[in-house]
């Protein structure tokens, strides 16, 4: 079933729903595994502590980041540049989020940003052209 036949609402949920599952998925997991680092954290008293400090490498800038300031990314987007989620079945989108580990990276929330702007800005180029 194409996504644009949805009630938009529906489509919304699904589209969350989707990419909800994925953000608990081994694959995800898998991609934040590779770029994992670990530091060793000290206490107060300068002793070591049990658990390392964990940072994820941003795959753009190479830089050092928390868990909470990156995102797993789809280095070929998941919505085409050329066309919409609209164009997509249920069942593309999922085989879309869904892909394979090498067209994921973990990017920091800046490169992220950047990232999707560009993205959108040659959406909107093509969208004009056509």
């Amino acid at each position: 079933m194409q996504l644009k036949n949805l009630d938009p609402v529906l489509k919304s949920y699904l589209i969350r729903a989707i990419r909800d599952s994925f953000k608990r998925s081994r694959l995800y997991k898998q991609v934040k595994k590779l770029a994992r680092v670990e530091k060793p954290k000290l206490k107060k008293d300068g002793t070591p502590a049990k658990r390392p400090e964990v940072f994820y490498r941003c795959k753009m800038c190479s830089k050092l980041h928390k868990d909470k300031d990156v995102h797993v990314d789809h280095r070929d987007p998941v919505t085409s540049l050329y066309t919409s989620t609209n164009d997509l079945t249920i069942e593309g989108y999922i085989s879309r989020v869904y892909c394979n580990l090498h067209n994921l990276q973990v990017l920091c929330k800046p490169c992220h940003a950047e990232k999707t702007k560009t993205e959108n800005k040659i959406r909107k180029s093509i969208k004009k052209s056509k």
